[in-house]
């Protein structure tokens, strides 16, 4: 359970990352459809990794190790290859790229900077962006609409969430508290 939440920990911002990174390179009216190849090939990606964990498991008891472990060893030898390999292959912003001419980087630079993208002016952090969001209606709108549904599932099914929950109501306020007690009964 402790290295399935440190997995979470450390992948939790690739997906956000790596739209960030494509909005360095594109103009609006292009990162759509860049960032639903990147979401396609997840999912398809999803799809055959358990065939290839499949295959690769048929080497169980080669090398004397399970076909598990195999997993593992080949996946892992990949995944740092291609880790390694991204320090020098992945480039902030456009006008730092070594592998584009100074024509190409001139060229993608005039791009987003005619599309008002920041990163072509390496616009700095400004907590004025914070409260700007902050003060936005829509994004506590969007918020609520993604949280609603887990609240509600958090509530109203048994887990240990409403476990923890009730027990501590119980044991603090002497009474079994009626919010919670659909979902445990349940």
């Amino acid at each position: 359970m402790a290295a399935r939440w440190f997995l979470g920990l450390t992948e939790a911002g690739l997906f956000p990352g790596i739209n960030y990174y494509l909005s360095c390179w594109y103009k609006r009216e292009e990162f759509g459809v860049r960032a639903a190849i990147f979401f396609s090939a997840a999912a398809v990606s999803g799809s055959f990794g358990g065939l290839l964990a499949a295959a690769i498991e048929k080497m169980d008891g080669l090398g004397g190790k399970a076909g598990w472990a195999w997993i593992f060893i080949l996946e892992g030898i990949v995944t740092v290859l291609f880790g390694i390999a991204s320090v020098w292959m992945v480039h902030d912003f456009p006008d730092l790229a070594t592998f584009l001419s100074d024509q190409d980087r001139a060229r993608v630079v005039r791009r987003l900077k005619m599309d008002q993208q920041s990163s072509a002016e390496h616009e700095e952090f400004k907590m004025k962006y914070i409260w700007m969001a902050m003060k936005d209606y829509k994004m506590w709108y969007v918020l609520h609409c993604i949280f609603q549904p887990i609240s509600y599932f958090l509530l109203s099914k048994p887990s240990p969430f409403n476990l923890f929950f009730f027990l501590f109501s119980f044991l603090f306020t002497n009474e079994i508290p009626r919010l919670y007690t659909p979902g445990l009964v349940w």
